[in-house]
């Protein structure tokens, strides 16, 4: 009798055991369960705006595309309106935003034990109003929405798309304007930026009509870094005709414009490009000209005032293969009230920032308008210093970069690369510097300035090449070892004789070795490329090692007293060597100026290579890749737009052609194929004097892969090549 209340009590404890280990499990059931549910706790309706959801990891690097049944909206032509619709405003008086979808405010989803999963990426379209409408969704192509509307009111989030369809994009609400002072703030992560791009590459042209800013990101910086705009890029548009700069990145980090055409800011002090106190951002395969004090800029710290902390300016933004035109800013016409003026460039980069990178990026010059009212044009590329940054913190580097000025100019800049305004631990390789030989203003337009800087080991250059102009000019630096240039090559340099223009590096030849001079015509004599016109020169202005035609024993090599006697003539044979006429064609420069090469007789053991090399992209230090440069990326869109085969232009400098053109009719086809196999025989001098471009990949022989260069050529012509969209800079600090 005493066991059975025994054993009834252990059955009891059993069972109410199990009972709760029952409850437990539905605990946890009910909780796997909750992430379909919203704030009620019953399931939430499915929305069109969210793609059906992936396991993280496996998330798409693309976007979802549309859906292959949904019908094309036909873009609306300039200023044409649907019959009986009215435009409507960007913000109609006494209206509320648009009631977004239950969907879009989706918060990220709590999971027990772990950190919220991310909500998934969505997509919207946008086209023109009155196409678009802000109270679209604009989750698919057949109701798009307007770019205010995404921006303001859809709260873009990590990974999110906006596509915008063809067309022309002009009113207010068409702008791609984000401020964070307007409540809108953009930070996507490195595996989701958030998107903007043309849905077909250069059919999409926001149109600013000189009343507003077709492209401005802003962010805030009153909790820096916190408020900067981050992971967003833009692509494939083409924006123009701005009430003040076209296309602005202010306070962004880790920012890209890629494919970007853009043409004619206001007046003012007003630019086509800027990136204003940002850092770590990147413009890739983008091309601007027109009106504009610059075409592109890099300037500003980040935070205001002058921080003491470096990471706080402006830093690590990089230019990658862009195109420039400088072509007019009126000086009487368009300066502001109560600002001075000031000078015209391409590209202005370093102003109050550092460590700005510019690879394989173009710059040229059409001046366009009178004279008079023009201003004067500065350079093609300008350094313009960080005269406040901490340490004279500076740090720039231009590798694979071309600046040419040709034909006749009504103005013309003072120089084609200038580094000049405190310069420290600038790297400049493989830099081509182009002013045309035949125009009056050749001998009044400085090649290469560099300098003047107090600053030791201010610059390290290799392989620059210098056709035309003044050649290289600079002064006052200290000691010996203030240059580090090696692989010159100085050839068709000018000078009218006036004693107040020096001559090729500006009086300063230390540490200045293997320089190369071809074809160069003083008009006095005794003018020298690296003396002072009119001066005897001396070992003070004297390169370590000088090759010309006229020193094909070996090159000439500076005495050693010359570091100890810098004023000590180092003798005439130096003076004859830097003219450098040509005689003998097995010893004359190369006819690419894009593929300088050495002549083995001139070329001693140890020497650097002569000139630059412009063929293949480069990294980021400066070497070259494996992948082609030519044709231009953007060639065919800037061709489209304003007639340019920057391709064809830039190999016809100095009297070349492009690639495989034997010729010479602009394009590659069966008769330049003939040519190609009868150079496919040809001995190492035909290469040089004849059929330079047949062995096409460098490896010293004609074979199946030059041949595969040709075919390339052909099928390309004029058109460019297609470039992945990318991602921004790594931080690398200036290292």
């Amino acid at each position: 009798m005493l066991l059975r209340p025994l054993a009834r009590r252990c059955i009891e404890a059993r069972l109410a055991g199990l009972v709760v280990l029952l409850g437990i499990l539905g605990v946890l059931v009910g909780c796997a369960g909750s992430e379909e549910q919203g704030p009620t706790g019953l399931p939430e309706p499915a929305s069109s705006l969210d793609p059906p959801p992936v396991e993280p990891g496996s998330e798409p690097s693309q976007p979802p595309a549309p859906p292959a049944t949904d019908p094309p909206v036909t873009p609306p032509s300039p200023g044409a309106i649907p019959p009986g619709t009215t435009p409507p405003a960007s913000d109609p008086p006494g209206t509320s935003p648009p009631e977004s979808p239950e969907a879009e405010t989706v918060s990220p989803v709590k999971i027990p034990g772990g950190p919220p999963r991310p909500a998934p990426p969505r997509v919207f379209y946008a086209a023109p109003s009155p196409i678009g409408q802000a109270g679209n969704a604009g989750t698919s192509r057949d109701a798009p929405t307007t770019v205010e509307s995404f921006l303001k009111y859809r709260s873009p989030r990590p990974g999110d798309t906006l596509i915008l369809l063809d067309g022309l994009y002009q009113a207010p609400e068409d702008m791609i304007r984000a401020r964070f002072s307007e409540g809108v703030l953009l930070r996507g992560t490195p595996d989701k930026p958030i998107v903007i791009r043309a849905e077909n590459e250069g059919r999409v042209t926001i149109n600013g009509n000189r009343a507003y800013a077709p492209i401005a990101l802003e962010g805030g910086d009153q909790d820096f870094p916190n408020q900067m705009y981050q992971w967003v890029k833009i692509a494939g548009v083409n924006a123009c005709n701005s009430s003040g700069t076209v296309v602005s990145l202010t306070l962004c980090q880790k920012c890209v414009l890629h494919r970007v055409c853009a043409w004619d800011a206001s007046g003012y002090n007003q630019h086509v490009f800027q990136i204003y106190r940002g850092r770590d951002n990147l413009l890739s395969d983008c091309a601007g000209w027109g009106r504009g004090r610059k075409i592109f800029s890099v300037y500003g710290p980040v935070v205001g005032g002058q921080p003491a902390d470096v990471e706080w300016w402006s830093h690590n933004n990089v230019l990658r293969r862009c195109w420039g035109r400088w072509e007019s800013w009126a000086r009487k016409v368009e300066i502001g009230p109560g600002w001075g003026g000031g000078h015209g460039e391409t590209y202005s980069y370093n102003y109050d920032c550092w460590d700005t990178h510019l690879e394989n990026c173009i710059a040229t010059f059409d001046a366009r308008g009178e004279p008079g009212e023009l201003v004067t044009p500065f350079a093609l590329f300008l350094h313009e210093g960080c005269s406040n940054c901490p340490g004279f913190r500076d740090e720039g580097k231009l590798y694979g970069c071309i600046g040419y000025v040709q034909g006749p100019q009504v103005v013309y800049p003072g120089s084609a690369f200038n580094l000049y305004s405190l310069a420290s631990s600038q790297r400049i390789k493989n830099c081509l510097a182009y002013v045309d030989p035949e125009q009056k203003y050749s001998p009044f337009v400085v090649s290469f300035a560099l300098g003047p800087t107090h600053l030791p080991r201010a610059f390290e250059a290799w392989r620059l090449t210098v056709c035309g102009g003044t050649g290289f000019g600079g002064d006052a630096n200290i000691g010996c070892d203030s240059w580090a240039f090696a692989g010159l090559l100085v050839t068709n340099c000018r000078d009218d004789g006036d004693t107040d223009h020096p001559s090729a590096l500006g009086r300063r030849g230390d540490n200045v070795r293997d320089v190369w001079f071809y074809d160069n015509y003083p008009r006095m004599n005794g003018w020298a490329n690296f003396g002072t016109v009119g001066d005897p020169l001396t070992c003070f202005n004297t390169p370590d090692r000088i090759h010309s035609p006229r020193t094909a024993s070996g090159p000439l090599v500076k005495p050693q007293r010359c570091c100890i006697s810098p004023f000590d003539p180092p003798g005439p044979e130096f003076n004859q060597a830097q003219v450098g006429l040509g005689i003998d064609p097995a010893l004359r420069a190369p006819r690419s100026l894009l593929r300088a090469r050495a002549n083995p007789a001139l070329s001693p053991a140890g020497a650097e290579p002569m000139g630059a090399h412009i063929m293949w992209e480069v990294d980021e230090y400066g070497e070259d890749t494996a992948v082609p440069l030519w044709p231009w990326p953007m060639n065919q869109r800037i061709h489209d737009l304003i007639g340019v085969n920057v391709t064809r232009e830039v190999f016809e400098l100095g009297g070349g052609a492009i690639p495989f053109d034997y010729d010479g009719d602009a394009d590659v086809d069966a008769a330049d194929w003939t040519q190609f196999q009868q150079c496919r025989s040809a001995s190492l001098f035909d290469l040089v004097t004849g059929c330079e471009w047949a062995d096409h990949d460098e490896d010293g022989d004609v074979d199946a892969g030059d041949q595969l260069g040709f075919e390339q050529w052909q099928a390309w012509s004029t058109h460019g090549r297609l470039t992945p969209l990318p991602d921004p800079p790594a931080d690398d600090y200036g290292d």
